[in-house]
């Protein structure tokens, strides 16, 4: 919802760069808090609900890209995937083990096209967690066949081309995944099937008032930027 510049690439640092370059007043880094060559006004973590410790493995056997005990450097916890049943009190004495930073809790919402709606279609995706996408679009759509990559991983076109015509021969009438998996298509227009995604959104839910404030900041920075 924002008008704002993405670059991607290996070195964050020469990326920071030219986005100052190009007039980017306010900065945001994906998986950055291991950049140890950049100076970063804020941390923010992000943790899943269900796992919040990437369960306690280091890549590739779990989750984790550092020990939880570098929690402490966090300016603000966001606990992302927070369901009514998940006791909040509990999440909080886990996470103060390693920080006493701010914490706030994230609810997901997702968003198909309604044409889709019951229909057979085809899944795919390459994230950390694939279940959640897959169970949300289940209960939305006919999923008729899928697969998934590891998180990050390109995709191939030509196996997804021929996934595509696999499908289309059990009736699937379009090909669905994340909007994450989607920008990293070459031409998805070519393919035999259309390509939608399952579009999900994060509403605050937990210490709604924290998360207006660190907001309010960011904003009144970028403005007077």
């Amino acid at each position: 919802h924002t008008k704002a510049m993405i670059w991607t690439g290996k070195d964050r640092v020469y990326g920071v760069k030219l986005a100052e370059k190009k007039g980017a007043s306010l900065i945001f880094l994906e998986d950055g808090f291991q950049q140890k060559r950049l100076y970063k006004n804020n941390e923010i973590v992000l943790l899943h609900a269900e796992d919040l410790f990437g369960k306690n493995r280091f890549l590739p056997s779990g989750y984790l890209r550092e020990s939880p005990k570098a929690l402490k450097k966090a300016n603000l916890i966001v606990v992302t995937y927070l369901t009514q049943s998940q006791c909040k009190k509990s999440l909080e004495t886990r996470i103060r083990k390693y920080s006493s930073a701010p914490i706030v809790g994230m609810t997901a919402s997702y968003f198909l096209p309604s044409h889709l709606d019951k229909k057979k279609v085809g899944a795919f995706c390459a994230i950390a967690k694939p279940s959640t996408f897959f169970h949300e679009l289940g209960r939305r759509t006919n999923i008729l066949r899928s697969f998934t990559l590891d998180d990050h991983k390109a995709i191939c076109m030509e196996s997804l081309r021929q996934f595509c015509l696999e499908c289309k021969e059990l009736g699937a009438e379009a090909l669905v995944c994340t909007e994450k998996d989607f920008v990293k298509l070459k031409s998805p227009q070519t393919l035999p099937l259309q390509v939608e995604t399952l579009k999900m959104e994060f509403q605050c839910a937990w210490n709604e008032n924290i998360w207006k404030e660190i907001v309010d900041s960011l904003q009144t920075k970028a403005i007077k930027c």
